[in-house]
């Protein structure tokens, strides 16, 4: 039995496509980044496609595939309108278990208003 192909972009299409995106949208940005990741990329190409098309660390990538991930297992964070540093704290939250009680908080709060993160007062 033959398998189905995937149509599958190219690296040059995702690098438009995020470009689009202009970092505004961090969880399709993070999509868009595994998708690349996933075309076999060996570690070297992928570290030099990220330096060409957009000046980033593989640390600033991973942060937003970490984000892309967190927002596939907790599908209400997509409307959310949270802050970038936010969702960065909630990807590398140590207590995987708190996360739902966290993030149906943060739903109460942050679906008509954007929350930021507060400044520590002095």
């Amino acid at each position: 039995m033959k398998q189905k192909q995937k149509n599958v972009r190219t690296l040059s299409e995702i690098a438009d496509a995020v470009h689009s995106l202009e970092r505004t949208n961090i969880i399709d940005i993070g999509d868009l980044l595994i998708e690349a990741k996933e075309q076999g990329c060996e570690r070297g190409e992928w570290l030099d496609w990220l330096e060409a098309e957009f000046e980033w660390s593989a640390d600033t990538a991973e942060r937003f595939m970490k984000v892309a991930k967190l927002a596939g297992q907790f599908r209400k964070l997509r409307n959310l309108k949270l802050g970038r540093t936010t969702l960065y704290e909630l990807a590398d939250h140590d207590r995987e278990e708190d996360l739902p009680a966290i993030i149906e908080e943060l739903a109460k709060h942050a679906t008509k208003t954007s929350l930021s993160r507060a400044m520590p007062s002095a």
